[in-house]
């Protein structure tokens, strides 16, 4: 069974509940967040990035529409939404 994009953006959100905003050190990389959650991030990062299929960044961008501001850092959620939007297939003229 594979997991989605979709499923693996809503289990990245769930898991950065409560996390404080990033805090950046050296070559751009979030020092305050736990290492394992930021590999995850960085894996859904490129998967969106590289995601050729418009269902399924579309998916995403509800997930990330009905995700709240205060129980997840809003520069996690700026920083998705402008890869999301980035990506020239996300068809955010259907949303």
């Amino acid at each position: 069974m594979t997991i989605t994009l979709q499923s693996r953006l809503q289990h990245l959100l769930l898991a950065a509940r409560g996390l404080s905003e990033p805090n950046f050190g050296d070559g751009f990389r979030v020092v305050n967040w736990p290492e394992e959650f930021v590999a995850e991030m960085t894996n859904v990062v490129d998967a969106i990035q590289h995601s050729g299929n418009s269902a399924e960044l579309l998916g995403c961008v509800k997930v990330l529409d009905e995700t709240q501001s205060p129980s997840v850092p809003t520069g996690l959620l700026n920083m998705l939404a402008r890869v999301l939007f980035d990506n020239p297939d996300t068809p955010i003229r259907d949303y």
